[in-house]
């Protein structure tokens, strides 16, 4: 059985594509009380709302911020021109945002109606805007998800942003190193950022760097090995 397979939810009912849930299962895991998680990139929600439902089992009180524009952007064009959509999941994008009005209006009717609002804070602005408004708060967030525009500069503004607010650990999407086909400016930014060897591919898809590991030389933060349950704290196996 896969992961999704296992993890019913309000999220299958959303338009998107999310092949991470094997991470955000760890992220609502093994995150702290009280912290607060960040994806950037949410058009639908269709992840974020998967990682609020986890984080909701967990009992825990953890907030996701949700930062995106919503506006029309180049790789998601499908979404605003009827003739585009190729493929069965592209239709189901814009006919979805048709019927709200756009993808904003369509994200939050699915907010509203998975019954999950309350562990969402919804940022709908700039992320290197929303990024700096952290910093400027004294926030920092436990982990940070970036899947947002892929070009290597918005990649590299990307990181380099939430990087900077402090984050136990970061993660992003559309990962696959030394390609030339699949977004090549994720993985160069994401190399240019930090040591090859520091760099963990998880999943098909993903990248993750922790703090503790790139600072202090050491393979896992201690919040690794622990996760938090109805107030429990359970170590792993």
């Amino acid at each position: 059985m896969n992961w999704e397979d296992a993890n019913p939810g309000y999220w299958r009912q959303v338009p998107g594509w999310t092949d991470w849930g094997e991470l955000y299962n760890e992220v609502a895991m093994t995150t702290p009380p009280g912290s607060v998680i960040v994806e950037v990139g949410v058009a639908f929600g269709r992840s974020l709302l998967y990682l609020a439902q986890k984080i909701k089992e967990t009992g825990k009180d953890i907030q996701v911020c949700a930062v995106d524009r919503w506006t029309p952007y180049p790789e998601h064009h499908f979404i605003y021109d009827e003739t585009a959509p190729v493929v069965e999941s592209e239709r189901v994008a814009y006919e979805c945002a048709k019927k709200h009005g756009g993808v904003f209006p369509a994200f939050i009717h699915h907010l509203n109606e998975s019954g999950l609002a309350d562990y969402v804070n919804v940022m709908r602005m700039d992320s290197i805007a929303a990024a700096q408004s952290f910093i400027a708060s004294g926030i920092k967030p436990h982990f940070v998800f970036i899947d947002a525009e892929h070009e290597y500069e918005a990649v590299k503004k990307d990181l380099d942003a939430w990087w900077a607010t402090g984050p136990e650990w970061i993660g992003g999407h559309d990962f696959s190193p030394k390609s030339e086909i699949n977004f090549p400016g994720v993985w160069k930014s994401v190399f240019e950022k930090w040591p090859e060897t520091k760099v963990k591919w998880q999943g098909s898809t993903c990248f993750v760097v922790r703090r503790s590991e790139i600072e202090n030389g050491q393979p896992d933060g201690p919040y690794r090995y622990e996760y938090w349950k109805d107030g429990e704290v359970f170590k792993h196996q």
